[in-house]
């Protein structure tokens, strides 16, 4: 047929609805004026009724013919006359399937984080953690596996369970870790590492013998995938616990950072 201006590339019928429930009487006022019974689908209770005998139209008036209606009928109309050919769906209609792979970019269009659910991780890009001991003493030799810490100074994610002493990793990428301390005041090495699923990874933080109270320090990046489990351990001579709630210093402390895929 011929058209008026561009020709369309593809039309979809978008019908307008009025909910008239809660209506009484031999009239109901409609919220745009129409040309005649005919551009207006009337149901009563989920009843088509038929134009010009069971109501008739002036305006935006719909009159019932020889009956009323009463605020606990459920009525509404739909606009027939309003109906526009369009080429925007209508919203709610496309589904899935008619949509191509690849075809919606995501991050123009979405902010904040994709859940897992929707192929998401669930997580930003500041995932860190920051962790130490302290038990206030003026001494100690601390040994442990995995080490208990317990001041959780930052978890931005909660991967550290205060049952196990572990954390698990959430995003698949590559991470950065510090750790350390100072060893205890004995002849022995103090030694502290990282341990990735019950194997140890990246350097060892070592305190020499003969030293008394000596610096203990590492730091690597490692490849690390989701669902890996880590912990820390301290071994030999252990630990110096003397601190209480430090940022770390001198107390047996672990941190590290997401860095990137």
């Amino acid at each position: 047929m011929p058209y008026i201006g561009n020709e369309p590339s593809a039309d979809f019928t978008s019908l307008s609805k009025q909910d008239l429930t809660g209506s009484s009487g031999a009239s109901i006022t409609l919220s745009h004026a129409v040309a005649n019974a005919e551009d207006v689908a009337l149901y009563i209770n989920n009843v088509r009724q038929e134009p010009t005998t069971s109501y008739t139209t002036n305006g935006n008036i719909l009159n019932f013919v020889n009956y009323t209606v009463s605020a606990s009928d459920d009525i509404y109309v739909l606009f027939l006359g309003k109906a526009i050919q369009t080429t925007v769906p209508p919203d709610g209609s496309v589904g899935t399937a008619k949509i191509a792979s690849s075809a919606v970019d995501l991050t123009s269009k979405v902010t904040g984080v994709l859940p897992v659910a929707n192929g998401g991780t669930g997580y930003t890009n500041n995932l860190a953690w920051h962790f130490t001991i302290g038990d206030g003493s003026s001494s100690g030799a601390y040994i442990a596996d995995p080490m208990d810490f317990n001041f959780i100074q930052v978890d931005t994610h909660n991967i550290f369970s205060t049952s196990t002493n572990k954390i698990t990793i959430p995003r698949t990428g590559l991470y950065f870790m510090t750790f350390g301390g100072i060893k205890a005041n004995t002849t022995s090495v103090g030694r502290m590492h990282i341990l990735k699923n019950n194997n140890v990874i990246g350097p060892q933080a070592r305190g020499e013998e003969n030293s008394g109270y000596a610096q203990m320090y590492g730091a690597f990046t490692a490849s690390l995938s989701q669902g890996d489990v880590l912990h820390a351990e301290s071994l030999n001579a252990g630990m110096w616990t003397g601190g209480a709630n430090t940022l770390g210093g001198n107390d047996p402390h672990w941190s590290g950072f997401y860095i990137g895929a």
